[in-house]
């Protein structure tokens, strides 16, 4: 148990004012959206996982799924001798007095590369995991980089994916040639102990968001692991369908898949273990994990994965940003193949590309002769003009054969441990950003009956006897309750649920801790709605984000921002988060005890401070109204 501690800091949230909303914006997501190795390890491991990829991945994907068995050591143990045998090599011998020497370079698929040393850690930034997905590239599966010639610079981050420019972080280049991923490393490369791997894909609602945004250094320092952060194509570069456009609607997912076998392949030359990769990832990363567990073309890519704020049957709100009016039946976030192929076919109308007598190959070669930007513009335009947006992945698709939610349900998925978790408040912020943009909108009592009754017509007294006006500080905090509830916390449960019911170990966790830094900044001035341990809170606690968090002014705050309570907190987390991605249990000796999920209710684990609740076992599926909400969101 913890130790009693001095009371928390005071709770720092910012400011959103017009000012600083586009640098605020680009935080938000689900709103607007062993060794260093010689030639000759080089050869045997690429030999070795050539090899395993060519069984697990065939040349054409199936479009049926079959489970794997609930536990498959064969692989790992294999890989382990493996690793041990290239270990033992004189060569390998040598090449590790070389990194002891130069430990800023080393040998990966495409030749080498020169990060560099800071805080007793190695960073190598900037590294192409596939060739640039560019001109006829454009829409296509991704392909192998190219070699290069001499040693590689790998100290600054590559360009972000094209994205609306509001969302770039300051100093970034923007560019469709963007497939490059980041690695921190602890200073040692022990072959004799290769380290866990956390490969993160960052969240951003499918349009937003970069791997390079986010500093790992304090997981990789405290839990000794390595640490990966990826970019992926966004937008209408990821997620684009047309009818005869192969892998319509799949070319986010696609790449990571591929930063997946890249890490695979090349975690040795870090002083990584291969045979132990953990994909973690925050709202749209975490609901992209979900579409890999789910993926026939992902098997054998990880072995763990981390989900937070975001799973298979996660929801979009029914409160688009900037109406004052909800949606009934809340969107899903994925979507039928057809659909994205219908969009397609719709924006290549609207800008002028399509015409009656143009087959469908003549469409998607004007469409690959438009510049990056006046396609990155244009399908900007479209989703704010017509709602026409490509954000979600299709299914129905060599990928994804089925809806990921339904996959799950029927058990068709990779059997790897989960460490899954939602935050307390998670709506707030989408509630807040819905106020703001629809002109500094305030909701009313009556406007929170009004917009009960267009999401939910047939059940809105339902709804309201669940949920009345009384226990809540204002309207807005009642509905943003509503929405925590019905599109964020009780999918999760439904995601855990699924995948704790096939025997597979599953560890769910509450964020619950109030006065986290805020991942937007609020203004009192502008909305009624206090942050709350809101979406994306919980990152601070694992990951540093650039630029975040803030203060009520706008600007950012320096580190350290936690007070000692949560400074405890965090390291309880990482604590836990590496030992899993360890050993595929968070549970390590003098951390309070995290049991397995089982049922549709739990345990859950609560992540607090120790003045508040602290972490120990909560009643969510009861707390957030769950057995209510599954019939509801059926």
């Amino acid at each position: 148990m913890h130790a009693k501690e001095p009371a928390s800091a005071p709770h720092h949230h910012g400011s959103l004012g017009k000012n600083t909303w586009n640098s605020a914006s680009r935080h938000m997501t689900f709103v607007i959206s062993c060794c260093l190795r010689t030639p000759l390890a080089d050869r045997l491991l690429w030999h070795h996982t050539a090899k395993r990829e060519m069984r697990q991945t065939p040349k054409r994907v199936p479009t049926t799924f079959k489970p794997e068995p609930r536990i498959r050591k064969t692989r790992r143990i294999g890989a382990f001798a493996f690793s041990c045998l290239v270990s033992l090599t004189p060569q390998v011998l040598h090449a590790q007095q070389d990194a002891a020497r130069n430990p800023e370079i080393v040998h990966v698929s495409g030749g080498e590369i020169r990060g560099r040393l800071h805080d007793g850690l190695r960073s190598f930034e900037g590294i192409p995991y596939a060739a640039p997905p560019i001109k006829d590239l454009r829409w296509q599966a991704p392909h192998r980089v190219q070699r290069w010639q001499g040693v590689r610079d790998a100290t600054a981050p590559g360009p972000v994916c094209m994205q609306s420019a509001t969302d770039v972080p300051s100093g970034s280049l923007m560019s469709e040639d963007c497939l490059y991923l980041n690695v921190t490393a602890p200073m040692s490369q022990r072959a004799a102990a290769p380290k866990p791997v956390i490969v993160w894909i960052h969240g951003g609602g499918g349009t937003a968001g970069a791997g390079s945004g986010y500093d790992p250094h304090r997981i990789v320092e405290q839990g000794d692991v390595i640490v990966v952060t990826i970019n992926y194509r966004l937008g209408i570069f990821g997620f684009f369908g047309y009818p005869g456009l192969k892998d319509s609607g799949s070319f986010a997912i696609e790449d990571q898949i591929a930063a997946l076998r890249w890490v695979r392949r090349n975690a040795p030359a870090f002083g990584g273990d291969a045979s132990n990769i953990t994909v973690a990832g925050e709202s749209e990363g975490a609901v992209s994990i979900c579409g890999l567990l789910t993926s026939p073309a992902s098997k054998g890519s990880f072995d763990k994965v981390i989900l937070e704020s975001g799973s298979c049957s996660t929801l979009v709100s029914d409160l688009p940003p900037g109406s004052t009016s909800a949606r009934p039946n809340a969107l899903s976030f994925w979507t039928p193949l057809r659909q994205v192929n219908a969009s397609g076919i719709k924006f290549a109308s609207d800008i002028d590309v399509n015409s009656p007598s143009a087959s469908n190959d003549q469409v998607i070669t004007r469409l690959r002769s438009e510049s990056p930007e006046d396609l990155n513009s244009q399908s900007i335009a479209e989703l704010q003009k017509r709602g026409i947006g490509f954000a979600t992945s299709a299914y129905g698709t060599p990928l994804l054969p089925l809806d990921p939610a339904v996959a799950l349900r029927l058990g068709r998925f990779h059997r790897v441990p989960m460490l899954s978790g939602i935050n307390r408040d998670e709506d707030r912020p989408v509630t807040m950003l819905a106020e703001f943009i629809a002109g500094e909108w305030r909701m009313s009592a009556n406007d929170y009956t009004r917009v009960l009754s267009e999401a939910f017509p047939s059940t809105s007294s339902d709804v309201v006897a669940r949920y009345p006006l009384r226990r809540y500080e204002s309207p807005a905090i009642a509905w943003s309750s509503v929405e925590t509830d019905r599109t964020f916390v009780c999918p999760q449960l439904e995601t855990d649920h699924a995948v704790a019911r096939q025997g597979v170990p599953v560890y769910a966790f509450e964020f619950a801790d109030r006065s986290a830094p805020a991942f937007i900044p609020y203004d009192p001035n502008l909305t009624d709605l206090k942050p709350g341990a809101d979406h994306g809170d919980e990152i601070f606690y694992v990951l540093d984000i650039l630029g975040a968090p803030h203060l009520w002014a706008g600007p950012q705050l320096p580190y350290p921002w936690f007070s000692p309570q949560q400074e405890a907190l965090a390291k309880s987390m990482i604590q836990y988060w590496t030992h899993f991605a360890r050993t595929g249990d968070p549970n390590t000796e003098g951390q309070p005890l995290w049991p397995r999920f089982e049922g549709k209710r739990g345990p859950v684990l609560r992540l607090d401070i120790a003045s508040a609740a602290g972490i120990g076992l909560v009643e969510t599926y009861r707390d957030h109204r769950c057995g209510f909400w599954s019939p509801v969101s059926n």
